[in-house]
């Protein structure tokens, strides 16, 4: 199939671009990647028998904390220097974000009536609307914006009726990290059982093989500690932009962090509850309108997750489908005060940065936790475009 000619202009552009920020990190002496260095040094622990689990490679907080099956990804990496894995990786993280904005233009341009073909300047603004974290992801060596190009593939094979190779993908996301199970719902939701089914049957596949590789009682041992890993995981991470910190900092009310996954499942449960009753006096068929609810509910699950969890900043790139989405209706509605609210919401959501506010100004906005507050409405103004656009649909779809 051939490439559209502004995606050509815009695969360039965005090269050049991280070619230029390959080039300031090196010069400026920080092309670190300690995340990266996490899972090269993991890899060369795993293949000297060593341990792999609660040791730090590298920073105090370094330690490797997916799972054993994700950690054989990280295998070939070691067999070239770290230098030359480093860049590999940086290029990796790259490609993965330029075709991930490709994708989920095409997807959401396509189920949700947004005919015009977009213009190059359309792909690079919706790149600018992340840049700052962005910028943080490759300065780290991180994997959010691979799972989140997997995640896209996953429900772009789905709306193709692929379900046996989305499920594969879906059940890597999950093996990586876990709270990605909560992806299953819309599923649920459109009764497409098999497709669980299939998710678990990989997930099964996945960790046999990686029994295989690894040895089986080794990869016990592994999957054990990796278990006690990810419980250990926010115990040592902080965030002032989760709705936890938001509700402690500015009306006082404290929940521990700990019921983060707790409280991420109810708020799961609940909104499928919510959309299987709204739905349950019909024989819904997956017609064109529910695939959008379908991808809506996906996209703002995914999106939710780090305005829950106890993340770094980098990981509310999750949050990109629901920010192409808004971008798109924004351009399509052409109105002055969309578009001035979209610059704002665009602000708080990745404009702290100490090179445009000042070191000072930048530490208040990080305290103020403007990311986490700009990132739940992004999603809550996902939803009333959800319910708004089914409130004119001819049938009671949501």
């Amino acid at each position: 199939m051939e490439i559209d000619r502004s995606i050509k202009y815009f695969i360039f552009i965005s090269l050049l671009l991280f070619t230029a920020i390959l080039i300031v990190e090196k010069i400026n002496g920080r092309f670190w990647l300690n995340d990266f260095k996490v899972f090269y040094e993991a890899a060369k622990a795993l293949l000297a028998n060593e341990k792999v689990y609660g040791i730090p490679f590298g920073l105090e907080t370094g330690f490797y904390k997916y799972s054993p099956f994700t950690l054989l990804f990280f295998i070939p990496f070691t067999l070239i220097p770290y230098n030359i894995a480093s860049i590999i990786d940086f290029i990796l993280i790259a490609s993965a974000t330029i075709s991930t904005i490709v994708l989920l233009v095409q997807i959401i341009r396509k189920n949700n009536g947004l005919p015009s073909p977009p213009k190059t300047i359309t792909y690079l603004l919706i790149l600018l609307c992340v840049i700052n974290h962005l910028v943080r992801e490759l300065h780290l060596g991180n994997t959010n914006m691979i799972l989140l190009l997997l995640l896209t593939l996953s429900i772009k094979l789905a709306l193709e009726s692929k379900y046996i190779s989305s499920s594969a993908l879906l059940a890597i996301t999950i093996l990586t990290k876990p709270y990605f199970l909560i992806c299953l719902l819309p599923y649920l939701l459109i009764k497409k059982y098999k497709s669980i089914v299939y998710v678990f049957v990989w997930l099964l596949a996945f960790v046999i093989v990686s029994g295989a590789a690894i040895g089986f009682e080794k990869s016990f041992s592994l999957y054990s500690e990796w278990i006690l890993a990810m419980k250990e995981h926010s115990t040592y991470l902080s965030s002032n932009h989760t709705f936890f910190a938001l509700l402690s900092f500015y009306i006082g009310v404290k929940i521990p962090s700990s019921f983060g996954i707790i409280i991420l499942g109810i708020i799961g449960i609940l909104s499928f509850a919510y959309l299987w009753l709204k739905n349950g006096k019909n024989q819904i068929e997956v017609s064109k309108n529910f695939e959008q609810v379908f991808l809506l509910y996906y996209f703002i699950l995914i999106a939710l997750i780090p305005s829950i969890l106890i993340t770094d900043t980098e990981h509310f790139l999750f949050s990109l489908p629901l920010i192409v989405l808004l971008f798109l209706k924004v351009k399509q509605e052409n109105k002055f005060a969309y578009t001035i609210f979209f610059i704002v919401l665009m602000f708080l959501y990745g404009g702290n940065s100490s090179d445009l506010l000042g070191k000072s100004l930048a530490g208040k906005v990080e305290d103020w936790g403007l990311l986490g507050i700009g990132n739940l409405i992004i999603i809550f103004v996902v939803i009333y475009f959800l319910g708004r656009h089914n409130k004119g649909a001819q049938r009671n779809i949501i």
